[in-house]
């Protein structure tokens, strides 16, 4: 667990970084390029505002675009309540 929120990072692109070099080491380099990558967000996501959560959920995208893994922008969201825990 890296224990940092989208919305509670000092440093997203870090964070990102950090996100990716565990799916990296957990994913055999053979299937990254054919594994999908999501990012589901939380509560916090929600409670931060439109125009905010929009920023953080496309550098998001930007990082996982570059990531190698297979990533389409709609992998990444925001999830619903009842989806969370």
């Amino acid at each position: 667990e890296i224990g940092e929120g989208l919305t509670t990072a000092t440093d997203l692109d870090s964070l990102l970084s950090d996100l990716l070099t565990v799916a990296k080491h957990e994913v055999p380099k053979k299937f990254i390029k054919s594994t999908q990558i999501y990012v589901g967000a939380t509560a916090g996501l929600r409670l931060v505002g439109e125009e905010r959560s929009k920023v953080l959920l496309d550098r998001c995208r930007a990082a996982l675009r570059k990531s190698g893994f297979t990533f389409e922008d709609d992998f990444v969201f925001i999830m619903e309540g009842e989806d969370e825990g």
